[in-house]
């Protein structure tokens, strides 16, 4: 009976040395390296933070490799934020350069509807100047200068109208939502 006492002391005390033994060379190196691993995902550090592990190589090479991946993901971080800067500053410019063409066109525009109402007003002051025709024709090359006039006015009046803000609209909101969106 001794020896079978013996012998349990024995197994519990192999059993209690393998667990410590265990516990030291692996579950507390992956405790860290789990520890480390979600630190860096909470983004709380860098590769840095993985730690150096003793123990079996296999947990050493483990730790490596998380290091080298994690400054792999770092560095393609980096880039995409690069890319991401270049990309608004592409957006940036073509909104500029759509701005910049849309004012061309607007130009373009105002002149055809000036240009063609004020080539005719000089043409018809020409004419009168000239002090060619009758009392009629003369009559309607006035009335037709007004009309031009005229057309040229209302022309410049709804750019001057586009180009004004438009007042404030009161609307009805919830409360609700505006505080929201704040």
């Amino acid at each position: 009976a001794v020896v079978l006492w013996s012998l349990a002391f024995d197994v519990v005390a192999l059993l209690m040395f393998g667990v410590y033994l265990a516990t030291r060379t692996l579950v507390r190196p992956v405790q860290a390296l789990t520890q480390a691993t979600q630190a860096i995902a909470a983004g709380q550090g860098g590769a840095e933070q993985v730690p150096s592990l003793t123990g079996p190589k296999e947990l050493q090479g483990l730790a490596r490799a998380f290091r080298t991946m994690i400054e792999r993901l770092a560095a393609q971080r980096a880039e995409l934020q690069a890319t991401i800067g270049a990309l608004e500053a592409a957006r940036d410019e073509l909104v500029r350069s759509e701005k910049l063409a849309t004012v061309g066109r607007l130009a373009a525009g105002v002149a055809h509807e000036v240009g063609n109402p004020l080539a005719a007003v000089v043409g018809y002051l020409d004419y009168l100047q000239a002090g060619k025709g009758d009392a009629d024709l003369r009559a309607d090359l006035f009335k037709r200068t007004r009309k031009e006039l005229e057309r040229i006015r209302t022309t410049v009046r709804l750019l001057l109208d586009f180009s004004r803000p438009a007042p404030d609209q009161p609307a009805l909101v919830r409360l609700s939502d505006v505080a929201r969106s704040a």
